[in-house]
């Protein structure tokens, strides 16, 4: 198994692509767990991030998780989209409604926090890279966005 390298003062993780998936995964962005938080990386010739430590035991500690993350990272690849079955998109939503609980239950944040959640809506409503629709009441986009879900809906049903 590679191991951390050392790069300058700190250590770093270094993976080139499996030579199957190199051109397939070149310009990818990542999201690798990095001491307890979520960092980015865009993929090139390898996956380079900082471990953000420049002690090896820590290193070492961070490596593995990380690691792991790319792993899995080529195999969603290699196996393309997979189908998801109605159980599993119904536990995926109450997940993302768990998760927004919890977030905003107790203190409904910023309200720059909500103009991203606005703009991300917006996004996925016009091709981008997030494909969570969240409709939001008031926005004059938001029977636009039902309108888009609608066909969804039926095709499912």
């Amino acid at each position: 198994m590679p191991q951390p390298m050392l790069i300058g003062n700190r250590y770093y993780l270094r993976v080139a692509p499996p030579a199957d998936l190199a051109k397939a995964v070149k310009g990818q962005l990542i999201s690798i767990p990095i001491d307890g938080a979520f960092k980015s990386v865009r993929i090139g010739t390898h996956v380079k991030i900082s471990l953000g430590t420049s002690d090896l035991a820590e290193a070492l500690k961070r490596y593995l998780p990380a690691y792991q993350a790319v792993l899995a990272h080529w195999e969603i690849v290699r196996n393309g989209p997979q189908k998801l079955t109605h159980k599993t998109l119904f536990a995926l939503a109450g997940q993302i409604r768990a998760d927004w609980i919890n977030v905003f239950d107790e203190n409904p944040a910023t309200p720059e926090i909500w103009e991203r959640v606005i703009a991300a809506n917006e996004s996925a409503l016009g091709g981008g890279r997030d494909k969570l629709v969240i409709p939001v009441k008031g926005n004059p986009q938001t029977s636009q966005q039902e309108e888009r879900l609608r066909p969804r809906v039926s095709e499912t049903g």
